[in-house]
């Protein structure tokens, strides 16, 4: 499976597709009316965007899709807010940001703040302290939850609390190159949490649930990759 950035690279590197989505109504014609050597109906008008049926959006900046189902949050006024397919809306305590993580199931809400790794119930609003953090000197802690939330790819050490429970660490190394050091820019876990995705300052290593090294990748140094995917279809 192969990790593509949200930048412009090239095809074997990271990179994000806007993809929009375009229905169109395929108007066929009566076969009785044409048997029957009837005149044929006024062709029907394609109808707009405008005119479909649907349910208007809560006003407010989205900030992201949460899980594998039809629930995003959203941003309103400073205050995030988790939203369903059928219009249920669940405040969340949460300052909004981009180191926020959803399980897969969308049942439950990480982020990283002040030197602490939490976790909270989306429905109930209960967070939890699971783990802190010494930050890093020149660098930035960069941590990410696994799809299923039972691990947690980490460029700090962990220090966990007990409601971590069986919260299991994988701990990202720097990278030695040309003598010089390079840190953790980005991590990423596939969506069957088999593989977590590092991006560093020239390169990107694939790694495994435990964090052996299955492969590695160059990257220019210019560009910052803030999000990406593995691939379902490709075999690395």
């Amino acid at each position: 499976m192969v990790l593509r950035s949200m930048l412009r690279w090239s095809a074997e590197l990271l990179h994000v597709v806007l993809l929009a989505s375009l229905c169109a109504v395929l108007v066929l014609p009566d076969r009785a009316n044409a048997q029957e050597s009837r005149p044929s109906a006024q062709p029907k008008s394609i109808p707009t965007l405008e005119s479909l049926p649907h349910t208007a959006l809560p006003a407010g900046r989205f900030n992201s899709w949460c899980g594998e189902s039809d629930r995003y949050l959203l941003d309103t006024n400073g205050q995030l807010s988790a939203y369903d397919a059928d219009g249920k809306v669940t405040p969340i305590a949460v300052s909004p940001g981009r180191g926020l993580q959803c399980r897969n199931d969308g049942r439950q809400l990480g982020y990283v703040y002040n030197k602490s790794v939490l976790r909270v119930d989306i429905a109930s609003g209960d967070s939890e302290w699971v783990a802190s953090y010494e930050p890093p000197k020149r660098k930035n802690a960069v941590i990410s939850f696994s799809p299923d939330f039972k691990s947690v790819a980490t460029s700090v050490p962990l220090n966990f609390t007990s409601p971590a429970g069986s919260l299991k660490a994988v701990l990202v190394e720097d990278k030695s190159k040309g003598g010089k050091t390079e840190d953790p820019e980005f991590i990423k876990w596939s969506e069957d949490g088999a593989k977590i995705a590092v991006v560093y300052a020239t390169s990107v290593e694939i790694l495994d649930a435990n964090g052996g090294k299955l492969g590695s990748m160059t990257k220019p140094e210019s560009g910052y990759a803030y999000d990406g995917w593995f691939e379902r279809d490709s075999g690395h």
